[in-house]
């Protein structure tokens, strides 16, 4: 399964899920992705760079998921941007707040190649839709 993404920005403090999650991108047909460990970087990187999607964890040392997430949509050149949390928390609560702050995905870890597959297409539809 391919998706239309030139470029993934991926937010993630875990070195090791940042390899894990960018390649699980690259086997999905990304070309590029950028991979960040704080979301206050995600927010420079984002004054110039215009990923496709930005998939990042809820949890960051600095700047959560959920402020990088409303950062984005109260940003006007960046508001319909695909915004896609990924997180060890797996509560209900969680993911209304994702939603709240105006995440279009929410995928729990664990999780199958399959699922974020599935997820990212899911996303890609939602974002598509908004516009």
């Amino acid at each position: 399964m391919e998706f239309p993404l030139r470029t993934v920005l991926l937010v993630d403090d875990s070195l090791m899920f940042r390899k894990l999650l960018g390649d699980m991108f690259r086997d999905l047909g990304v070309p590029e992705v950028v991979e960040l460990p704080t979301g206050f970087a995600a927010m420079q990187y984002l004054r110039e760079g215009r990923p496709d999607l930005v998939c990042v964890d809820l949890v960051l040392p600095d700047v959560s998921g959920l402020g990088l997430c409303g950062h984005i949509r109260a940003t006007p050149e960046l508001a319909k941007l695909p915004v896609l949390v990924v997180s060890s928390r797996r509560e209900p609560e969680d993911k209304a707040r994702a939603e709240r702050a105006g995440a279009d995905g929410y995928l729990g870890k664990p999780f199958t190649l399959e699922d974020f597959g599935e997820c990212v297409r899911q996303v890609l539809e939602a974002a598509a839709a908004r516009r």
